[in-house]
């Protein structure tokens, strides 16, 4: 007797981290996403949940998946070859173009207008009702509803497992709609991401669904939904509330932690951390702030405001642009004489006991981490050119998300892989306080820029400043 094909479930927001590269910190609402288009955005979602079904193609031959019509599943797994059965159907609703507008040759009319063939507007152009060209984002008009009715039709379906590409809201509303009924996993697409139910890049969610499906992870953990409220989120405040919790299949190196804050015993540390920085600081030099409560201080010192959620930028101690998209950095870095020469991160692939031994260290154990005696650096020009013509290099200043050990692709999407690789990769200083560091309990530190090829090119040992005069050499898994 042939053995019955397991069932996804596969839900995509396909608006999920849209506002990231252009700073707006999420997509939640028309008004938000209708901006985030006009200033460039580009889908994230589809094509992280691509990368997640790459890994699930070996195995093709032994699932069925359910999902919703075009970018919020349908067009990603035909597109890898999978037996592919909407959703619609198997809910007994009929047609899609009954409930959704949909034409045969998969229009979208008049509100949230999608051209046949995916055909993009001129100049990406948003219209008045919330019109916006398939090319843009697919399923113009999906809404949480569509997420919370989704994830209950697969549930009734009988999905073994139910895999979802966004955030912290898109987990939300997978929980207000099974519950722990039937286990989920999240592919990470997010801007704001709070919630363990994700694993710590798509592929390793592609891995984790994999061996969940085959049988060879049967264990699941009651992970915790959190989300926060966007607005608030733009203006600086960061109040993370739990919802209630998923049943996700559990691998722990293949899972993200739950986000972590920050702590008053860790302000003196801060305050070294960015007294170095700041006395490091030379002439000419672009300065790339990333968000956070650890890079804060570094304006602070300067006596500039900072942008706790967004990305700075400093040139010769005087604010060159708050809250910076992609494409603000990278209008400034083909001003940058040297931007995107340098292609090697201060890192070494060894053992951790060689790294320290390049690096100089005073002290080693057996750990992930080294400690580095530090000096300081040039110095700080306070008296600045306002031109961007005198700027000769870049660097990029973060911090990890506390908790989950997250460098870059988290948070801070406006610093993309072109933006990166323009900076160049020997150009990024981490920050943080071994609090942070300690929480992480020996875990490596994260990177999810999106792009394969530089995530393991940053991948190694790297130093990170955790106070005035100290470095660790911490490893980038």
């Amino acid at each position: 007797m042939p053995v019955a094909r397991k069932r996804l479930g596969l839900i995509v927001n396909p608006i999920a981290g849209m506002g990231g590269k252009v700073g707006l910190k999420g997509t939640d609402g028309m008004g938000v996403l209708k901006r985030a288009i006009e200033l460039g955005a580009r889908p994230e979602a589809p094509k992280r949940t691509m990368a997640a079904l790459e890994v699930l193609v070996p195995i093709r031959d032994d699932l069925e998946i359910l999902t919703y019509p075009q970018d919020m599943g349908e067009n990603q797994a035909k597109a890898l070859g999978f037996k592919t059965v909407i959703i619609d159907q198997v809910a007994g609703s009929g047609k899609i173009a009954d409930e959704r507008g949909f034409a045969n040759n998969g229009e979208v009319a008049n509100e949230g207008e999608v051209a046949n063939e995916g055909e993009a507007a001129n100049e990406g152009e948003v219209a008045n009702e919330g019109e916006v060209a398939g090319s843009q984002i697919g399923l113009a008009n999906t809404t949480f509803k569509d997420t919370e009715d989704a994830a209950r039709n697969m549930l009734e379906a009988g999905a073994d497992l139910i895999l979802f590409a966004g955030g912290d809201g898109t987990a939300r509303n997978i929980y207000n709609a099974v519950g722990d009924k039937v286990p989920a996993l999240g592919i990470p697409a997010g801007v704001k991401i709070h919630s363990p139910v994700y694993a710590t890049n798509p592929r390793n969610a592609g891995q984790l669904a994999a061996k969940f499906l085959k049988g060879e992870i049967t264990a699941v953990r009651e992970s915790e939904v959190m989300d926060i409220d966007e607005d608030a989120f733009r203006e600086g405040r960061v109040t993370p509330r739990l919802y209630g919790y998923l049943r996700v299949p559990h691998e722990e190196r293949l899972m993200q932690n739950l986000k972590s804050g920050s702590v008053e015993s860790e302000t003196a540390a801060l305050d070294g951390i960015a007294d170095r920085i700041t006395e490091e600081m030379e002439p000419d030099v672009l300065y790339i702030i990333g968000p956070g409560t650890t890079t804060r201080p570094v304006m602070e010192k300067l006596g500039l405001k900072a942008t706790l959620l967004g990305v700075d930028v400093v040139l010769d101690g005087k604010l060159v642009v708050a809250d910076a998209g992609e494409q603000d950095l990278l209008q400034l870095l083909n001003s940058v004489e040297g931007a995107g020469v340098s292609d090697g991160l201060e890192r070494t692939t060894g053992a951790p006991m060689d790294a320290c031994a390049r690096a100089g260290e005073t002290e080693a154990n057996s750990t992930d981490t080294c400690s580095v005696a530090g000096g300081t650096g040039g110095g700080y020009r306070e008296s600045a050119d306002e031109s961007l013509a005198s700027a000769r290099r870049a660097q990029i200043i973060v911090t990890i998300i506390g908790g989950q050990g997250y460098v870059l692709g988290r948070g801070n999407q406006q610093l993309s892989p072109e933006v990166i690789r323009k900076v160049g990769t020997d150009n990024i200083r981490i920050i943080a306080t071994r609090d942070k560091l300690n929480a992480l309990d020996r875990r490596p530190l994260l990177v999810d820029t999106g792009d394969d090829d530089l995530n393991r090119a940053l991948s190694g040992y790297v130093r990170v400043l955790v106070s005035y005069d100290r470095e660790v050499m911490y490893r980038i898994g």
